[in-house]
């Protein structure tokens, strides 16, 4: 979805930083209603890099991070969501602390995850492992996190074995740098 709307010229989205719903949207995930947490969490996934930089500015990486600790999957694989999008770009994930972050991504590696939030987990793991400026904090937590990417490159799912796999190239990529 993200990809496809990157390319559109006056991004569906836009009308959200322009009206100063944002801080409102990030204050949102911290409601107790369901169904506005669900609907939060799909609106920021699809947002533009600016957008994201000003979801950044309002204080939303320590509230995704929160919603790791949600009962319900979909909640924790919509946060995920949200923070991979943000990781994903790279200069955004600067911001956040990359070492406590990644202590509650590597606690869904077990059997108990369902497989839709390990590919998020694998693909999240991929993208912070492909930041050159967050090497020295993935480093810091290598002890960690090389097991669980053994243990996802083991899983079944082509999808988190490949990004899994990924992630163990650019730690050997970086490490030779």
């Amino acid at each position: 979805n993200r990809k496809l709307l990157s390319t559109v010229e006056d991004h569906p989205t836009d009308a959200i930083s322009r009206t100063g719903v944002v801080p409102v949207l990030v204050s949102c995930l911290q409601s107790s209603s369901h169904s506005l947490l669900l609907q939060v969490l799909s609106t920021l996934q699809v947002l533009t890099f600016e957008q994201s930089l000003m979801v950044v500015r309002y204080g939303a990486l320590p509230l995704l991070v929160q919603l790791f600790n949600s009962k319900d999957p979909l909640v924790c694989e919509q946060a995920l969501c949200v923070l991979d999008n943000i990781c994903h770009d790279n200069e955004c994930f600067d911001d956040i602390n990359v070492d406590g972050f990644i202590e509650r991504l590597l606690f869904f590696v077990n059997d108990r995850t369902p497989t839709s939030l390990l590919r998020g987990v694998s693909r999240t793991l991929s993208h912070l492992c492909s930041i050159k400026s967050s090497f020295e904090s993935i480093c810091k937590s290598i002890q960690r996190i090389l097991p669980a990417l053994v243990s996802l490159v083991q899983k079944e799912d082509i999808d988190v074995k490949a990004k899994a796999s990924w992630a163990l190239s650019y730690l050997a990529a970086n490490q030779i740098q």
